[in-house]
């Protein structure tokens, strides 16, 4: 249900010009798919986190929060309710004492590690190449062969549905892969690292040796999300994917990258269904023919407008329940 005329009065009289009703979602999601959200907020202070956690649990609208959406497929009918973006108002970045770096939730990773080079701290190089931000890496353990964001973590600041701020040390968190142990409904305001003395140039090498790495291995000229699904046990996504033949594979304006099975790619006329479809039919086709069951590393989020899609969004959500 859409958000209600009262409801959006009050938004728009306490929020002015932090908040936007029907916006694209297509606009600000890297796949470049999806349909309207009912209300994107852009926050300034942690004051207006905890006012808007509580109005919505209060008139009992959903939320959700977004980074640069590097990592997210929105359906073809939107985002109902409340779609909180950091990226505007809470991105700054920090030095404080005995090598550890704070960083609100909306900082860019990119912006994070020039900071950390130009202090001359080491250890977040492994994140080189991730096009989202603090919070959203740190929501999804986000990592490579070098590292994950666990790894680097001292305390993370955050709201819970409440409106309640909290800071919980790494060991409280519950990180697993490409995941946290953070319950639904937190919201990340904040992460401290703990990082190790390096110099400059030594860090500045090891960044642009990554991203060489990685641009030799990811797709390019479209539109993507990174790596759709997650890599099972002992295995890679990739390799299961394209073992299947299912590299090149194309559903509507939704593809399989050539260069790199575990990417779909996106073209023009492309919808946030076809996407949804397209992660649907690889996962039974990679389940008919090696037994495993691929789970998504992409969010995803929304509803969408065919039918023959609502029971797949259903068994994601009880697979993400157990």
């Amino acid at each position: 249900m859409s958000l209600n005329a009262e409801t959006r009065a009050v938004l728009k009289e306490t929020l002015k010009s932090d908040v936007e009703f029907e916006a694209s979602m297509a606009k600000c999601t890297t796949l470049r798919v999806g349909g309207p959200v009912d209300a994107m907020v852009h926050p300034r202070s942690i004051d207006q986190v905890q006012w808007l956690l509580s109005f919505c649990k209060a008139r009992g609208v959903p939320y959700w929060v977004k980074g640069r959406g590097s990592n997210m497929l929105v359906l073809s009918k939107g985002i109902e309710g409340v779609l909180i973006d950091f990226t505007e108002g809470m991105s700054k970045i920090k030095r404080l004492a005995g090598n550890q770096v704070y960083a609100e939730s909306g900082a860019n990773i990119t912006k994070l590690l020039d900071f950390c080079r130009k202090e001359g701290l080491g250890g977040v190089e492994f994140i080189t190449g991730t096009p989202g931000t603090v919070g959203g890496a740190l929501f999804m353990n986000a990592g490579a062969n070098q590292g994950e964001m666990k790894d680097i973590v001292r305390e993370v600041t955050l709201v819970n549905g409440t409106g309640t701020v909290a800071r919980k040390r790494r060991e409280e968190i519950g990180f697993r892969y490409r995941a946290s142990g953070l319950a639904p409904g937190t919201v990340v305001l904040g992460v401290t690292f703990s990082l190790t003395p390096r110099k400059p140039e030594e860090i500045r090498s090891t960044i642009n040796q990554l991203i060489k790495e990685r641009r030799a291995k990811e797709p390019k000229g479209h539109p993507s999300a990174g790596s759709i699904f997650k890599n099972p046990p002992g295995d890679y996504a990739g390799r299961l994917i394209e073992a299947c033949g299912l590299k090149g594979t194309r559903l509507g304006g939704a593809m399989v990258s050539r260069e790199h099975a575990n990417f779909i790619v996106t073209t023009g006329d492309a919808s946030g269904d076809d996407v949804l479809a397209l992660i649907r039919d690889i996962r039974g086709t990679v389940k008919e023919k090696t037994g495993i069951l691929l789970e998504p590393e992409v969010q995803i989020v929304g509803r969408p407008e065919r039918q023959d899609l609502e029971g797949f969004m259903e068994e994601l959500s009880r697979e993400r329940k157990t």
